[in-house]
């Protein structure tokens, strides 16, 4: 009996999280200071756009089961490269990597977008050699198998009943990594949207990681130092 409350209880503790967490989320608005969108003032060609949907259930989600990697006071849960004044790409999980405008997210009124200036270190690469990289992916599908290995580690329940075992989130993730990584090769067709952003970023010198950039969720980019300059401050582009 010790043993299944103890099974049990994380397990309970984890489902109150998560429906106290979707109430929060519906109901509050994050306290983020906010600026207009212009183009070549507070974002450009080549920069990473970062979104978060306080409406939406799917980002709402995305958010709580990256939640673990996340430093910041800044939720993000979706994000695409930045190839014109209302131009991106972006991989969907219905159309795959495909091009839209920037707009759909400044003009949502429930939608936050963050900018973020990826480090260029080769005096060749420019924001529009990003641009041109991201372009060079269109038509490539959505990479489900990987959200599916995402999901097993970043859930709550999991973790919470290995680490009274001593075992790490860390440890799960790069397990999984380990016996996921041959068959996520063999499904490497596609990108989820932080995938694509990362590998684009990868092959254009801004970016290194020893884990699989599909496997990246956009929390883990968006709180990384290594391919972007220093974070200024709080700030979200809003609807013009």
């Amino acid at each position: 009996m010790p043993i299944l409350l103890t099974i049990i209880f994380p397990v309970l503790v984890s489902i109150k999280k998560i429906i106290k967490l979707l109430s929060n989320s519906l109901n509050t608005a994050m306290k983020i200071n906010s600026i207009q969108p212009r183009f070549k003032e507070n974002y450009d060609v080549g920069y990473i756009g970062f979104t978060y949907n306080k409406s939406n259930l799917t980002s709402i989600g995305i958010a709580y089961f990256t939640d673990w990697v996340r430093v910041s006071d800044i939720k993000v849960s979706h994000c695409f490269i930045v190839t014109g004044e209302d131009e991106l790409i972006e991989a969907s999980a219905k159309e795959g990597v495909r091009e839209d405008t920037i707009s759909k997210y400044f003009n949502d009124p429930n939608v936050q977008v963050f900018f973020r200036k990826p480090k260029i270190k080769s005096p060749k690469v420019t924001g529009e050699f990003l641009s041109l990289a991201a372009k060079a992916y269109r038509g490539y599908k959505y990479n489900y198998f990987a959200i599916l290995i995402q999901s097993l580690y970043g859930n709550k329940t999991l973790p919470a009943i290995l680490g009274l075992f001593g075992i790490s989130r860390d440890s799960i993730r790069m397990a999984l990594i380990s016996l996921f990584e041959p068959l996520l090769e063999h499904f490497d067709h596609g990108f989820i949207c932080s995938g694509l952003v990362a590998r684009v970023l990868i092959i254009t010198n801004c970016f290194y990681t020893e884990v699989p950039y599909n496997l990246i969720s956009p929390q883990e980019l968006f709180e990384s130092a290594k391919p972007f300059y220093p974070w200024k401050g709080s700030v979200v582009v809003k609807s013009r």
